[in-house]
């Protein structure tokens, strides 16, 4: 990922693919966020990784922190009671 900035900040395009969203909020200029094939929000990684957005596409309660230096912290909540009804899976679907 130092590599892929580096190359960034000399001009190069870099487009990578991941599914970690705490190494894309820290290493990514620009972020789309997309569920089910359609993208969901696009832009800098603040404005993109909210808990909001992020509970409703993965289905379950996220929060986000920041450490002092301004970096974003994803944390998955232990329990899906804080998530709200509708964007609950039905029992035993996934």
């Amino acid at each position: 990922m130092e590599l892929c900035r580096s190359l960034a900040h000399e001009g190069r395009a870099v487009i990578a693919v991941m599914h970690d969203i705490q190494l894309a909020a820290a290493y990514c200029d620009e972020i789309a966020l997309m569920n089910e094939g359609r993208i969901v929000a696009y832009g800098e990684p603040r404005s993109v990784i909210t808990g909001e957005r992020l509970s409703s596409v993965y289905q379950w309660p996220i929060g986000i922190s920041t450490v002092p230096d301004g970096q974003l912290i994803v944390i998955p909540q232990r329990s899906r009671a804080a998530c709200s009804t509708s964007t609950r899976h039905e029992e035993g679907t996934q």
